[in-house]
């Protein structure tokens, strides 16, 4: 099936990026039906799974009970459609090899056509920043203490330009490379907006 195997770090969600954008829909759904406290969550998990993996995905168009096992499960609401013909194991096995196959190249070209769609949305906002030595500029504070500390910090200097995306700053007389989406030109007239926002 062409399925690839990724192990990632315990306590380090950025590592799995996709299963916790996929916990997300899970956490809005128990949300709403458990207590304040959220005391009684795991009584309600098998039904939010259930919901889940029966609604059909923005990106693949199909649920995820069908990409997992090639066909969508039995509900209630089915017993108003045709009723499914009767096969022997042999053709069974044969039938489902084709569904799956089918479903994946599917759902493939769905994701493709999402990522190309996100990320047209994401460029839309995409600036390209060239810096030359000299520049002054304003850098992202990746350390922040809490929510209201400064986004940015600076003003610091260019000394060297390493590459298109790469330029050396001084900090403190220590000389260190940054990658160009950490930093943004800074005047003093837009001073009090860099440190604000």
């Amino acid at each position: 099936m062409g399925i690839r195997k990724l192990n990632t770090s315990p306590y380090h969600p950025q590592a799995n990026g996709a299963l916790e954008r996929s916990h997300r829909p899970l956490s809005e759904y128990l949300r709403s039906f458990v207590r304040e406290d959220g005391s009684n969550w795991d009584e309600w998990l098998c039904h939010a799974m259930h919901v889940h993996n029966n609604t059909v995905h923005a990106a693949t168009k199909s649920t995820p009970t069908k990409v997992l096992f090639g066909f969508d499960m039995d509900l209630p609401t089915s017993l108003k459609g045709k009723t499914a013909p009767v096969y022997n194991t042999e053709d069974y096995a044969k039938i489902m090899e084709y569904q799956l196959q089918r479903t994946h190249a599917l759902i493939r070209e769905n994701l493709i056509a999402a990522k190309t769609k996100s990320k047209g949305f994401y460029d839309r906002g995409a600036r390209h920043r060239v810096f030359k030595a000299g520049d002054k500029v304003m850098m992202k504070n990746q350390t922040r203490k809490n929510k209201f500390s400064p986004i940015w910090e600076g003003p610091y200097t260019v000394t060297a330009v390493v590459s298109p995306v790469n330029v050396k700053i001084s900090i403190k007389g220590k000389e260190k490379v940054y990658h160009a989406n950490l930093l943004k030109h800074f005047n003093c007239r837009n001073a009090k907006k860099f440190l604000r926002n």
